[in-house]
This record gives structure tokens, sequence and C-alpha cells, in this order.
């Protein structure tokens, strides 16, 4: 699932798009913040994992 392989990854890197920067656009830019921080990750991953059965 690509949201858990988000969630664990380690690094996660963002490139501007060339003719317009920044933008906002992708699903993982839209996530809430407590989703990205890696103190929530073990629960989150448990509770995406428990999601899965």
């Amino acid at each position: 699932m690509l949201l858990e392989q988000y969630i664990a990854s380690l690094l996660r890197s963002s490139k501007p798009v060339p003719q317009y920067g920044w933008h906002n656009q992708s699903l993982f830019s839209r996530l809430p913040k407590w989703m990205i921080v890696a103190k929530h990750r073990p629960g989150l991953l448990k509770a995406l994992a428990k999601l899965k059965q």
C-alpha cells in the first residue's frame, strides 16, 4: 500500500515543479502533520496493518 510505504520511509524527499515551483497537489503533501511526525510512525503503521486485515 502506497500510504504505508510513505509512512514507513525514513527519508522523504520532494522536488519542485520546474515551471511552477513547489506545489501542494500530491496526496502526501496533504496529509495531516501528525501523520508525518516520526513519533507517531509505529502506531500509525500498526493501525494501517489492522485496516488491511
